[in-house]
């Protein structure tokens, strides 16, 4: 029963990939899609994600290294993007089992307990969804029509309820029967980080969610989607929380069909499923090429262990 299940969680992601990937291209020219793949496209997109690759995997390092409370001669600046590299081949296949894995490596090259590592790496994925739900709020705010500021309203009140949870967990007043889940190693790093700690986080995260509606605005440009700023804002956050839902791979699939809704009032289906489909392969691309680059990191100590072996 378990190695069923087992095998439905990492079967299924591909099955509802390939199964709206299909109902999409279903839909349109298939020649036209690809027509609208051109040199002009690669110019623009191939620098822009290799420049985003590397500007976040440094702020992704950079949080590690501030939230784990080890020496640096323990765990480095280097020792954390190798490790937060070589999760992103699980994160291409979904965001839970990439989160997992992350945790996992963690604690090996920290020596943190499986919880505590765990709580580091939820802190960082709630300010990233936090600054998402922030930043397509305010967008609206400013500079969007009235359709994208009613579906910010609706994310305001999850972002409200977010902070609201982070703000019990920072609560000196005790909670009653809830003091003992709060207490747990899991919330460790939210509960305890110092106020300047959590402002570094903040700086850091809002630079990263910031890299990525760029990159995203630039695939836009470069396939000539002219998108009012606001709408591009509050549209790709919303994409981007679709897309990390776990049932579809690296959000192919459920992160075009979104795409191609949010953004149906600016250009025709093939154009958006263009430049949907090629904002993911770059991800992809560049994630894959990076995290096989460092996946070892999921073998060390085996390989450690052959080498002492054999000396």
């Amino acid at each position: 029963m378990t190695s069923a299940r087992n095998v439905v969680k990492w079967v299924l992601p591909f099955v509802v990939s390939a199964g709206i990937l299909a109902v999409l291209i279903s839909r349109i020219d298939t020649r036209g899609l690809l027509d609208r793949m051109t040199l002009d496209v690669a110019l623009v997109l191939v620098p822009a994600m290799l420049a985003y690759a590397a500007l976040t995997l440094w702020i992704e390092a950079t949080s590690l290294v501030r939230l784990v409370p080890v020496s640096r001669n323990v765990f480095s600046l280097w020792t954390a993007a190798r490790v937060k590299a070589a999760s992103y081949l699980i994160y291409i296949i979904n965001y839970a089992l990439g989160a997992g894995s992350l945790t996992l490596l963690l604690k090996r090259r920290s020596g943190l307990g499986l919880s505590e590592a765990g709580g580091i790496v939820m802190l960082v994925a709630l300010f990233d969804l936090a600054f998402l739900l922030l930043i397509a709020t305010v967008g609206a705010a400013l500079f969007g029509t009235e359709a994208a500021m009613l579906r910010a309203g609706v994310i305001a009140s999850a972002g409200i309820g977010l902070v609201g949870g982070f703000v019990v967990l920072r609560t000196p007043r005790p909670l009653g029967p809830l003091e003992r889940l709060r207490s747990m190693a899991l919330f460790r790093a939210a509960r305890t980080s110092s106020l300047g700690l959590l402002i570094e986080l903040a700086i850091l995260r809002f630079l990263f969610v910031s890299s990525f509606l760029s990159v995203a605005w630039a695939t836009l440009m470069a396939f000539d989607i002219q998108v009012p700023v606001g709408d591009v804002v509050v549209n790709i956050a919303i994409v981007a929380l679709i897309s990390t839902l776990p049932i579809a791979v690296a959000g192919l699939g459920t992160g075009q069909a979104a795409f191609v809704f949010m953004f149906r009032q600016w250009a025709d289906e093939e154009t958006l499923l263009a430049c949907s489909l090629a904002f993911s392969a770059g991800l992809i691309l560049t994630r894959a090429g990076i995290g096989f680059a460092c996946s070892q990191e999921f073998v060390r100590e085996a390989l450690a262990a052959a080498r002492s072996t054999d000396a």
